[in-house]
Protein backbone atom coordinates (compact mmCIF):
# COMPACT_ATOMS: atom_id res chain seq x y z
CA UNK A 1 0.00 0.00 0.00
CA UNK A 2 1.13 3.84 -0.47
CA UNK A 3 0.78 5.50 2.92
CA UNK A 4 0.55 8.99 1.20
CA UNK A 5 -2.28 7.85 -0.84
CA UNK A 6 -4.40 6.27 2.01
CA UNK A 7 -3.64 9.73 4.31
CA UNK A 8 -5.09 11.67 1.52
CA UNK A 9 -7.93 9.47 0.72
CA UNK A 10 -8.82 8.91 4.81
CA UNK A 11 -8.67 13.09 5.21
CA UNK A 12 -10.69 12.98 2.32
CA UNK A 13 -13.56 10.72 3.54
CA UNK A 14 -13.36 12.35 7.02
CA UNK A 15 -13.86 16.21 5.09
CA UNK A 16 -16.74 14.26 3.19
CA UNK A 17 -18.36 12.79 6.13
CA UNK A 18 -17.69 16.19 8.60
CA UNK A 19 -19.82 18.38 5.96
CA UNK A 20 -22.81 15.29 5.98
CA UNK A 21 -23.00 14.02 9.41
CA UNK A 22 -22.88 15.28 13.02
CA UNK A 23 -21.39 11.56 14.16
CA UNK A 24 -19.27 9.49 11.74
CA UNK A 25 -19.74 6.14 12.35
CA UNK A 26 -16.94 3.28 11.49
CA UNK A 27 -19.57 1.67 9.34
CA UNK A 28 -20.46 5.41 7.19
CA UNK A 29 -16.44 5.21 7.10
CA UNK A 30 -16.05 2.09 5.53
CA UNK A 31 -18.61 2.40 2.99
CA UNK A 32 -17.44 5.94 2.13
CA UNK A 33 -14.15 4.70 1.88
CA UNK A 34 -15.42 1.82 -0.52
CA UNK A 35 -16.59 4.25 -2.91
CA UNK A 36 -13.10 6.21 -2.87
CA UNK A 37 -11.33 2.90 -3.70
CA UNK A 38 -13.96 1.94 -6.09
CA UNK A 39 -13.29 5.64 -8.23
CA UNK A 40 -9.82 5.13 -8.16
CA UNK A 41 -8.70 3.25 -10.37
CA UNK A 42 -10.60 5.70 -12.79
CA UNK A 43 -8.61 8.68 -11.60
CA UNK A 44 -5.14 6.28 -12.27
CA UNK A 45 -5.43 4.66 -15.63
CA UNK A 46 -8.75 4.34 -17.49
CA UNK A 47 -7.24 3.74 -20.80
CA UNK A 48 -6.11 0.29 -19.34
CA UNK A 49 -9.22 -0.19 -18.01
CA UNK A 50 -11.44 1.05 -21.35
CA UNK A 51 -8.62 0.03 -23.82
CA UNK A 52 -8.03 3.29 -25.74
CA UNK A 53 -5.04 5.47 -26.18
CA UNK A 54 -5.61 8.02 -23.81
CA UNK A 55 -8.68 9.63 -21.29
CA UNK A 56 -9.62 12.66 -19.55
CA UNK A 57 -10.82 12.35 -15.82
CA UNK A 58 -13.41 15.51 -15.93
CA UNK A 59 -14.91 16.14 -12.09
CA UNK A 60 -16.36 19.12 -10.47
CA UNK A 61 -14.31 20.19 -7.61
CA UNK A 62 -10.58 19.69 -6.84
CA UNK A 63 -10.06 16.40 -4.75
CA UNK A 64 -6.89 16.37 -2.42
CA UNK A 65 -6.76 12.32 -4.07
CA UNK A 66 -6.35 13.88 -7.41
CA UNK A 67 -4.14 16.35 -6.53
CA UNK A 68 -1.76 13.65 -5.26
CA UNK A 69 -1.91 11.65 -8.33
CA UNK A 70 -1.17 14.04 -10.96
CA UNK A 71 1.43 15.67 -9.28
CA UNK A 72 5.24 14.87 -9.96
CA UNK A 73 6.84 12.46 -7.28
CA UNK A 74 7.07 8.84 -6.10
CA UNK A 75 4.56 6.37 -4.90
CA UNK A 76 1.02 5.77 -6.64
CA UNK A 77 0.59 7.86 -9.62
CA UNK A 78 -1.30 8.29 -12.77
CA UNK A 79 -0.50 7.19 -15.51
CA UNK A 80 0.94 9.40 -18.55
CA UNK A 81 -2.13 9.20 -20.46
CA UNK A 82 -4.74 9.55 -17.97
CA UNK A 83 -5.77 13.55 -17.64
CA UNK A 84 -7.76 15.07 -15.24
CA UNK A 85 -9.82 18.39 -15.35
CA UNK A 86 -12.28 20.61 -13.07
CA UNK A 87 -15.02 21.78 -14.63
CA UNK A 88 -16.99 24.36 -13.65
CA UNK A 89 -20.60 26.04 -15.44
CA UNK A 90 -20.09 28.93 -17.28
CA UNK A 91 -21.41 32.06 -15.43
CA UNK A 92 -22.99 33.44 -18.27
CA UNK A 93 -23.97 31.90 -21.21
CA UNK A 94 -23.85 34.34 -24.56
CA UNK A 95 -25.49 33.25 -27.63
CA UNK A 96 -23.91 34.64 -30.55
CA UNK A 97 -25.79 35.14 -34.03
Amino acid sequence: TDDEFRTTCEQLVGTFLAGKVTDVTEAQRRVCMAYVCAEAPLFLDTPAILGVPSSLNCYHQLLPMAELLYAPGAGLRASRNQGHAIVTPAEEVRVVR
